[in-house]
């Protein structure tokens, strides 16, 4: 169905559409709305609540899912396995923070392409990502912050990872690399 609106006419004129004419119309246009607007791709993220159910300290996320973290939100110690194709991301990086206090690697990311971008990650303990991938599957971060203890370990054969206006500090190592890849790009943000 395509868009009716209520016909009002000019002010004071008594013209356009009665009253059971404007809310059949309007009820009609709200039916539809809500019945597309069901998401089930796109997930909003208040508290950790909204997402699936941690088993044995991780939380797999749906693949070609799109999770928006709208308020600061504490991990503890469950980290984050990615599916095919998931986003994982925030409202912005300085306004929202993710916060990990778990040793493994916070993010996983394992034979497929994701992203993280718009966020803050605080994880003190652990290294932020762990990027393993045998095809040629893509990493994009960007507009990431983070503070914690190493960015990560990335392995790729024929992959690319893309890093945009990435920008914090690790208390212990940086990043490591192996394998052999198709392009990997590495730019902080300005201070």
């Amino acid at each position: 169905m395509a868009f009716d609106p209520v016909i009002i006419g000019v002010a004071d004129a008594q013209q356009g559409d009665n009253l059971f004419n404007s809310f059949t119309k309007i009820n009609a246009n709200l039916t539809e709305l809500f019945s597309v607007a069901t998401l089930t791709r796109r997930v909003i993220v208040n508290t950790i609540a909204d997402l699936p159910a941690a088993v044995g300290g991780v939380i797999t996320l749906a693949a070609n899912t799109l999770y928006v973290q709208a308020d600061d939100v504490d991990f503890s110690t469950s980290r984050l396995v990615f599916g095919a194709n998931t986003v994982y991301s925030g409202l912005d990086s300085l306004v929202v923070t993710a916060s990990y206090t778990g040793t493994l690697p916070f993010l996983t990311f394992t034979n497929i392409s994701g992203s993280t971008k718009n966020i803050k990650f605080v994880h003190p303990n652990s290294p932020l990502y762990s990027f393993t991938d045998s095809g040629t599957n893509v990493l994009r971060i960007v507009d990431v912050a983070y503070a914690g203890a190493s960015i990560g370990t990335f392995g790729g054969n024929g992959s690319s990872v893309r890093f945009t206006n990435f920008s914090g500090s690790t208390t212990s190592n940086g990043l490591l690399l192996a394998g052999n890849w198709k392009a990997f790009l590495f730019q902080p943000a300005l201070s």
